[in-house]
């Protein structure tokens, strides 16, 4: 087995982000991260990871309302608690 894929068999591309290389990503790369800390907030069984993915989206400049809103009907509370805090600053 891949020790780099996910339990569903697909690549742990955030993971992949993380490790230290040379050279700047590019775009795609950038996408990729992007499009996979969108899944952990909406998909992650942890309620810490789905509040991690969305300030991660946050602190990347990458958090839009389609990664945002679905968050605004989260089952846990801290995550909606997240989403709301995260929606109030983007609304000043």
């Amino acid at each position: 087995p891949d020790p780099a894929a996910q339990t569903d068999g697909t690549p742990n591309l955030l993971q992949d982000y993380l490790e230290p290389r040379r050279g700047p990503r590019t775009i795609s790369e950038e996408k990729l991260v992007e499009l996979e800390l969108i899944r952990l907030a909406h998909e992650a069984s942890s309620p810490a990871v789905r509040v991690q993915s969305l300030w991660t989206l946050e602190c990347l400049d990458q958090l839009f309302p389609e990664a945002l809103i679905p968050s605004l009907k989260d089952p846990h509370p801290q995550v909606r608690a997240a989403a709301i805090l995260l929606s109030e600053t983007r609304a000043k």
